[in-house]
């Protein structure tokens, strides 16, 4: 965010209060690794790489306390030197050690992204009406960082913003999960690879396309039609300030997206 040199930033409505906050949220983790063994993706779809082998997690938990492997340093966590891959996988998506992967956001879209990317609303369904009729500043204050989220997430897709970090995630944690994978072929005698580093990437990117994209739709499309309940038909300045702003929500609700095309370059290493 680039804020104005030329503003009066003594004055409080220009204020903002901001959080530091993980692009990959880490709740998101322990359901990919439940949805691993079965197979299946967080929206209920089967996996083109699953089941994953129950024994690669066993293995991984049996050589976590043993010290002689060489796993793949993580970008600004170098000294990090547990063994236990889910503890290598939570560093790579930040840690107070590693920081670089950590965003600076505004409060409002970190509060609605919490809740949309644990599948839930922003603002319980039960309160919509109430606050569209007593309270409708706050309804569309959630409704519009529901639609910055979205923005929030791909910014940067040039330089080092969210999107890059989010890419940069991926990578690392792909580069984990794919030593552990070799570590348990040599294991088990086998050169097929599990797939779990594979089902990791498309479990994301299911997650993050058919599960937290409807579900910010299904808030913006019910909120919105309990403030048109109560708006549409006013008059005044305030009932067109609230008429405009949901003409523009309106119009972002289909175009809705989180950037999902990684090109992991461990997946291009693997290739070549």
């Amino acid at each position: 965010m680039e804020l104005d040199p030329s503003a009066d930033w003594a004055e409080s409505s220009l204020w903002f209060e901001f959080q530091m906050e993980h692009p990959v949220d880490k709740q998101l983790i322990q359901s990919m690794l439940e949805d691993a063994a079965m197979g299946r993706l967080g929206s209920g779809r089967q996996s083109q790489y699953g089941p994953i082998p129950i024994s690669l997690f066993e293995y991984m938990m049996q050589i976590a306390q043993e010290d002689g492997w060489n796993w793949p340093p993580i970008p600004s966590s170098e000294l990090y030197a547990s063994g236990n891959l889910f503890n290598r996988i939570m560093e790579c998506l930040g840690s107070t050690q590693n920081e670089a992967t950590l965003v600076v956001t505004i409060r409002d879209i970190n509060y609605v992204k919490t809740y949309l990317m644990q599948n839930q609303l922003p603002i319980a369904d039960t309160r919509w009406a109430g606050l569209a009729k007593d309270n409708v500043n706050k309804l569309l204050a959630a409704l519009r960082a529901t639609v910055s989220m979205f923005d929030y997430m791909n910014s940067g897709s040039d330089g080092p913003y969210v999107s890059m970090k989010l890419l940069n995630i991926v990578n690392n944690v792909v580069l984990q999960v794919s030593y552990a994978e070799n570590l348990w072929e040599r294991h088990v005698g086998t050169n097929i690879s599990p797939g779990f580093a594979n089902f990791f990437v498309e479990w994301l990117g299911d997650w993050y396309t058919n599960v937290v994209t409807p579900k910010a739709q299904e808030f913006l499309r019910g909120a919105i039609a309990e403030i048109r309940k109560v708006w549409e038909n006013e008059t005044g300045k305030e009932a067109r300030q609230v008429m405009e702003a949901v003409v523009m929500l309106e119009g972002r609700i289909d175009t809705l997206a989180i950037d999902v095309d990684w090109e992991s370059e461990a997946f291009a290493d693997d290739d070549e």
